[in-house]
C-alpha cells in the first residue's frame, strides 16, 4: 500500500512509525474521497439536468460521506449539547 498508493520508496516506508503511516494513509484516503466527489459532481450534474422535478442530487448522495465522518459529527454534537 505505501509503495504504490502513497508513492513512497521501500526505504521510506520502513522508516515510518506506525503513527506516521496511519496519518499518511488517512491523508491518502481523504485525497481519494475528494477525487470521487469530483467525479460524482459530473454525474450529479448530468442527472439533475435530465430530471423533471424533485430535490437535486448532490455528489455526496452518490459517493456517500467519508468513512468515520458521521461518528465525528455525533461526538462533536454530543460535546456541544453536553451529553458526554
Amino acid at each position: 500500500m505505501g509503495r504504490v498508493d502513497m508513492q513512497l520508496s521501500t526505504a521510506e516506508v520502513w522508516e515510518l512509525t506506525p503513527a506516521q503511516y496511519a496519518r499518511l494513509w488517512a491523508r491518502q484516503q481523504i485525497a481519494e474521497y475528494r477525487q470521487d466527489v469530483r467525479a460524482a459532481g459530473i454525474i450529479a450534474a448530468i442527472i439533475n439536468v435530465n430530471r423533471r422535478k424533485g430535490v437535486p442530487i448532490t455528489p455526496v448522495d452518490i459517493v456517500g460521506r467519508p468513512p468515520g465522518l458521521q461518528d465525528k459529527l455525533k461526538d462533536k454534537f454530543a460535546r456541544i449539547i453536553g451529553d458526554n
